[in-house]
């Protein structure tokens, strides 16, 4: 092949009696079934309609499933998706600024703009119902089921092998939580937009390369702009061309510089993601992340959580949003070699037994080298916390690979093409089983008391399993064991969330002395928290009459959480009390710029400005909380007199401001 472009030009294609066969199979309904105008999907349309309706029938009671874990604060609490202007501003912020209303402080790196983008469209058509979140979270996963059943038959094209990988693939349990935990759908647009990119420039191989080429990096971009671990996709283009897969002429793989060639349009379309991504953020790509712990403990840990995912993909039984992780600080742990021979062992049998005698073995190279290179993000164990070193959603791309794997096992070991019956009836068995697995795994996502309930009885010694169960019984009222889950977070180490669970508990049970010293416990454990720790605290000092420090603490809030509008809010109203009514006006006028759905803030601003004789200023503002509640019936009783009479000073906040609930906070 020349070089004259970055993509192959078209080339002739030299079939084998196996490709004949797929050629000739029915094509998905609008395709042309034809070599130079090949469909996204070809080969049997039944069989991928079957396929997709085993995967809705798999994952059905996600749908029946509410908001949970993280998309408290990404969805719940996330006032910016109620907001059309943020779409732009999505692509000037990391994720977690996105959510600062209860994020803590710390940068982490998650430029995520598309997933934003998206939830505040979902937001828009959907309001908070997470049916419909899930409805969509779901067609995006059946989307990539049906990418990835083009992408096998592309890397192998006999149908025992890709269609054995596809229905895995599809129905493999490990997927629960991408497909039943929505997040702002990153991890679905990830594995969409990674496995079209690698899709589209296998394509660009059979001709109009150029344009599937573009294509290819379109959908990169979009990989890239959901998750950080789509970076690693020119390492897979890389390998993939030197090992050479999916090749439909007779010409030998390129050498290594040939390869890189070939990947060159993956890597500029990187380098653009990074150029955008440094100036949105302001000439810094904020990709640094510290680490908390040495590297020794890091890379000695690396083969021990590599033998678990590689364990958990051939027996996905036990699955939990937490896995119990521990690090392994020197060479002569047993953990350590264990782990590193399990990881040879596994590796070994998998290329071996994948490949027949004397057959070609680059489908089994590749599908192992991009389930090791789709994990390396996740291998840098660093910058995860101990409580998320392992999860099912980091092994969303990797399974791709896997997968691929399985199918050729199947075919070397099982022998479908010369026994047919075996293996219909095999791959039947598998699929049913896995996706009875799958369904039975999407119910542990209904809500957080099952999920936390599940990752407790898993992981028993997880303080991030019983401080979320805590937060969850918490939401439901039951505060007698959400105060138990508190303390066995504090005995598991957890001190800060703990304390702030029990500081939780103690307020709404109304003992706000008690509170506040759980608060401040909570402060002296780790000073970085969480914005709600922050407003309940000083909501409970204003309970026990501490205007003072109160007000102290919703300063605190304001300047270190800048889009909390209820720390404004707050801290308005205590200087309305205090009779500072152009410090209230300040701080009131910013809770309304962050939040403009709230019609108590306008009222607010009405007794502010009524108070300093502005008049007119006060009309506007109970015409504003009037626009948003037409049925204020203080802001009616407050704007007729003074349509009628003077102006009147405004009544003490304490007793016109509304205590608000306690939200529960729930641990990163």
């Amino acid at each position: 092949m020349g070089r004259g472009s970055l993509f192959c030009g078209r080339v002739k294609r030299q079939a084998t009696a196996t490709e004949h066969i797929v050629t000739d199979a029915p094509t998905f309904p609008g395709s042309t079934g034809t070599p130079s105008g090949r469909p996204l999907v070809t080969g049997d349309g039944l069989f991928l309609l079957v396929v997709l309706l085993a995967v809705i029938a798999a994952y059905l009671p996600s749908l029946a499933g509410g908001f949970v874990f993280d998309e408290h604060h990404l969805v719940l609490d996330n006032q910016r998706l109620g907001r059309w202007e943020e779409i732009p501003l999505a692509f000037l912020r990391l994720e977690e600024e996105s959510a600062a209303v209860s994020h803590q402080v710390g940068t982490v790196g998650r430029y995520r703009p598309l997933p934003a983008v998206l939830g505040t469209v979902a937001w828009h058509l959907f309001k908070l119902n997470p049916l419909w979140w899930h409805v969509v979270n779901l067609a995006l996963f059946l989307m990539i089921v049906t990418a990835v059943i083009s992408l096998f038959r592309r890397l192998c094209p006999d149908p025992w092998v890709y269609r054995a990988a596809a229905l895995v693939f599809a129905l493999h349990p490990i997927h629960a939580e991408v497909v039943a935990w929505v997040a702002l759908f990153g991890n679905t647009l990830l594995g969409l937009g990674f496995t079209l990119a690698l899709l589209f420039h296998l394509e660009a191989r059979r001709g109009w390369g150029v344009a599937n080429g573009l294509v290819s990096a379109c959908c990169l971009l979009v990989a890239l702009f959901s998750r950080e671990t789509a970076l690693v996709f020119p390492l897979v283009v890389f390998v993939l061309e030197w090992i050479g897969p999916g090749r439909e002429d007779d010409a030998p793989p390129p050498s290594a510089p040939g390869a890189l060639w070939y990947t060159l349009p993956s890597i500029l379309t990187v380098i653009l993601y990074l150029v955008i991504r440094w100036y949105a953020l302001g000439g810094n790509l904020r990709m640094t992340v510290e680490g908390g712990i040495p590297w020794t403990p890091a890379l000695l840990t690396i083969p021990a959580v590599l033998s678990n995912y590689l364990c958990r993909l051939f027996l996905p039984v036990n699955l939990s949003p937490v896995y119990p992780v521990a690090w392994i600080g020197a060479v002569g742990d047993p953990r350590f070699w264990g782990g590193l021979m399990a990881l040879g062992a596994l590796g070994f049998l998998l290329l071996h037994l994948a490949t027949p005698p004397g057959g070609d073995t680059r489908p089994a190279r590749f599908g192992f080298a991009a389930t090791l290179l789709t994990l390396l993000p996740f291998l840098h164990l660093r910058v995860l916390s101990i409580h998320l070193l392992e999860q099912d959603r980091y092994l969303f791309l990797p399974s791709i690979g896997f997968c691929l794997l399985l199918g050729l096992l199947f075919r070397t070991v099982v022998r479908p093409a010369v026994r047919p019956a075996t293996g219909v009836v095999l791959l039947v068995v598998v699929a049913a089983g896995l996706g009875g697995m799958s369904f039975q795994q999407s119910r542990i996502w209904r809500d957080d008391v099952t999920l936390f309930s599940r990752a407790v009885e898993v992981s028993p010694g997880s303080s991030l399993a019983h401080q979320n169960l805590g937060m969850a019984w918490h939401i439901q009222g039951r505060l007698e064991q959400a105060e138990e889950r508190f303390n066995h977070s504090i005995a598991l180490g957890n001190r800060a969330a703990g304390y702030a669970g029990l500081g939780d508990v103690a307020f709404a049970r109304g003992n706000y002395q008690a509170a506040v010293e759980a608060y401040e416990q909570a402060l002296s454990a780790d000073w970085n928290v969480s914005a709600a720790l922050l407003r309940n605290l000083g909501l409970a000092y204003f309970q026990i009459g501490d205007d003072e420090q109160s007000l102290r603490t919703f300063d605190l809030l304001v300047s270190r959480f800048p889009e909390h509008p209820l720390g404004f809010l707050h801290a308005g109203l205590l200087r309305l009390s205090r009779q500072d009514h152009a410090g209230a006006i300040e701080r009131l006028n910013t809770a309304r710029r962050l939040d403009p759905s709230d019609f108590n803030i306008p009222y607010f601003l009405g007794e502010a400005h009524e108070a300093l004789g502005h008049r007119e200023e006060a009309l506007a503002a109970y015409a504003a909380a009037l626009a948003l509640s037409p049925g204020f019936k203080r802001a009616q009783t407050r704007r007729q007199a003074l349509l009628a009479g003077p102006a009147v000073l405004a009544p003490p906040v304490a007793s016109a401001a509304p205590l608000p609930a306690v939200p529960a906070a729930k641990e990163e």
